[in-house]
C-alpha cells in the first residue's frame, strides 16, 4: 500500500493511499474513520479500523497485507493466528518459519507411534559412548547473534554443535531434545547392563 500524508480539514474525506493501484484509501476527518474505494464501488466504511485524537490506529478483525509494511513508529499489534496451508496448531505445538518468504508452519517433538518411520533400535553401547565422549561446556550467549535463547544473563551449561552433531538437528544448528533424551536413555540402559555385569562377576566370587 502506498500512502500520501494526511492533512486533515474539518468536514473533508481525506484520499491517504492505495492498495495495488486498484483500492482507495480515505480518511473520514469528522467521523474519525477510515473507509476504502474498490474501482467502480461506492466508499465503504472500513469499520475494523479507528483512529483515535492522538493518531494511534486501531485494527480488530482480519488483515491481509500482500507485500511489505514498514512503520515508522512503534508498532502494537494483537493477533488471533488462524489456519493457513499447514492448518491450526493445537497444545503444545509451535509455530515456526523456514527463512524469508517461506510459509510458517507448526512443529513439535511428536512422540505418537503413528508419527514415526521407525528403522531400528538406538545401540546403548554406542549412545554410552557418545555421551561420555562429548565434553560440555558452561557458558553465556553472544548478544547480537542468532540463534539463541537470548537469555544473555543466565550460565549455561551444554554442549557445542560441532563435538555433538548426533544432538542437533535443523542443519547442525539447533540442539535436538528427542535424540539428547533417546541418546540419554540409552547410555543408563547400557550402564544398568553394565552394572547388573559386574553384580553377577561379584556375586560369582
Amino acid at each position: 500500500m502506498a500512502l500520501t500524508t494526511i492533512l486533515p480539514q474539518d468536514g473533508h474525506v481525506v484520499e491517504i493511499g492505495t492498495f495495488d493501484e486498484k483500492s482507495k484509501l480515505f480518511y473520514d476527518v469528522s467521523a474519525n474513520s477510515l473507509l476504502i474505494q474498490t474501482p467502480g464501488a461506492d466508499l465503504a466504511l472500513v469499520d475494523r479500523v479507528t483512529v483515535s485524537n492522538a493518531g494511534l490506529v486501531t485494527l480488530s478483525g482480519a488483515l491481509t497485507v500482500a507485500g511489505a509494511v514498514i512503520a515508522t513508529a512503534d508498532m502494537k499489534v494483537n493477533l488471533t493466528l488462524t489456519a493457513g496451508a499447514d492448518g491450526v496448531g493445537t497444545d503444545g505445538e509451535q509455530l515456526t518459519s523456514g527463512g524469508a518468504d517461506a510459509e510458517c508452519d507448526w512443529s513439535a517433538a511428536g512422540s505418537l507411534r503413528e508419527v514415526k518411520d521407525i528403522h531400528g533400535e538406538l545401540s546403548p553401547a554406542e549412545a554410552l559412548n557418545k555421551v561420555l565422549e562429548t565434553p560440555v561446556h558452561l557458558f553465556h550467549y553472544k548478544d547480537g547473534v542468532r540463534p539463541t535463547t537470548k537469555d544473555y544473563e543466565t550460565e549455561y551449561a551444554g554442549v557445542v554443535a560441532d563435538e555433538a552433531p548426533w544432538a542437533m538437528h535443523h542443519n547442525g544448528r539447533i540442539l535436538n531434545p528427542i535424540n539428547t533424551f533417546g541418546y540419554t536413555v540409552a547410555a543408563i540402559q547400557e550402564m544398568s547392563r553394565q552394572l547388573a555385569e559386574l553384580r553377577e562377576k561379584v556375586n560369582a566370587t
